[in-house]
């Protein structure tokens, strides 16, 4: 629903131009840049299950609060960006925690973890899906419905979780957590992250596509609905959801066929159908075939992200595994408010369509560098 709801509130409702659309959106991802690795940290020393009860419990204040100032007439471009502050900081610990009790359940269930990661992709974008789809009636019923659902939704997750094993600490990591020994362990997860052949390409390029890429969903692709088909908050949520679906599809696909062996070369040739979807809506297609470029950009991105995540998860010591997927998904995310705030800038400067070309240039001298100076294209399982 957020997915739709932020950028609908800045972009539209409150008709922000792009460079604060850029600069929201930036800060809007900031915490969870800051914060990630100490939320990595700390689910390693905790009891899991009783850890993301109370984040889930505590995701749901920012929403609640929202609300408040919507139905009292006050709702301004700060207020939006600071609720989205507060969604960000406590994400930045339920991701990792989340992440980490998926390899749990997946060991106590006996399904082996690719199976167990593919099949978590494709609920996790099926049910954006859905979110999504709610957000798209945005323009239509006001947010503080839609912020109502959320905290149901909140609520429905804390169900859920209360119904998993408990998940308590590996025996090595169980002491008690203080800022100090966060921050040592948080160097102990960089160590190990970035000592593995297998981890450190995954994370490089991750990382450099965060910046390149999440800046285009983040601010470029709402600007579009808005600047170029003069479309709202329904059109916002189609463009998102044909992505996901997509997703959703890609993944299930790697659930009926053998397990990825090239997982590198896998990854790195999904990774660069996102600059053949840039280039093809550089040329402002009908709106139809938007949401067609978007579904497939989406289909490559569900098995790309399958791939890494892979790779990553199966190679990441039990005792750091916390702190190694909060690095995986820092790298993922992380670049998200520097490209936001470029993006931004950029599309203020040429251009909605021709912001376009900055990602696809550099993205594809960031695949041959990859390509040349790391093994990833050679990674198998």
């Amino acid at each position: 629903i957020q997915g739709v709801l932020f950028p609908w509130l800045i972009t539209i409702w409150l008709a922000q131009p792009g460079e604060r659309v850029g600069l929201g959106q930036m800060m809007a991802m900031l915490p969870m840049l800051l914060l990630l690795l100490f939320g990595g940290a700390a689910a390693d020393k905790r009891e899991l299950r009783g850890h993301l009860l109370r984040l889930q419990a505590a995701i749901a204040l920012p929403s609640l609060a929202l609300i408040f100032v919507i139905l009292t007439g006050t709702l301004g471009y700060w207020t939006v960006v600071a609720y989205a502050v507060a969604v960000s900081i406590v994400g930045a610990f339920v991701i990792p925690a989340r992440d980490s009790a998926l390899t749990h359940v997946a060991e106590h269930s006996g399904i082996p973890l690719g199976r167990a990661i593919t099949i978590a992709n494709a609920t996790q974008y099926g049910s954006q899906i859905v979110g999504l789809t709610l957000g798209g009636f945005a323009a239509v019923v006001g947010p503080a419905p839609l912020l109502i659902a959320q905290v149901a939704i909140v609520v429905l997750a804390v169900f859920a979780t209360s119904h998993i094993a408990q998940q308590p600490p590996h025996p090595r990591e169980a002491a008690k957590a203080t800022f100090r020994a966060a921050a040592r362990e948080i160097g102990d997860g960089l160590r190990e992250a970035f000592g593995s052949d297998r981890i450190r390409p995954v994370v490089s390029l991750m990382f450099g596509a965060s910046i390149l890429f999440m800046g285009v969903f983040m601010v470029l692709l709402p600007l579009l609905v808005r600047d170029v088909y003069g479309a709202s908050s329904g059109a916002i949520a189609a463009v998102n959801i044909c992505f996901m679906a997509g997703v959703v599809v890609g993944s299930v696909t790697l659930t009926v066929r053998r397990a990825i062996r090239r997982q590198g070369r896998t990854m790195m040739c999904s990774l660069a159908v996102s600059w053949l979807a840039l280039i093809a809506l550089h040329f402002a297609p009908p709106l139809w075939a938007v949401y067609a470029i978007m579904f497939l950009w989406g289909s490559a991105s569900g098995v790309s992200m399958s791939a890494s995540r892979g790779i990553v998860q199966e190679a990441a010591p039990r005792s750091h595994r916390a702190r190694i997927l909060s690095v995986y998904q820092l790298a993922q995310i992380g670049g998200a408010p520097i490209g936001a705030l470029l993006i931004g800038f950029v599309v203020g400067w040429v251009g909605v369509l021709d912001a376009m070309w900055l990602p696809v240039v550099t993205g594809a001298l960031l695949w041959v560098v990859v390509l040349l100076f790391t093994p990833l294209w050679r990674i198998e399982r």
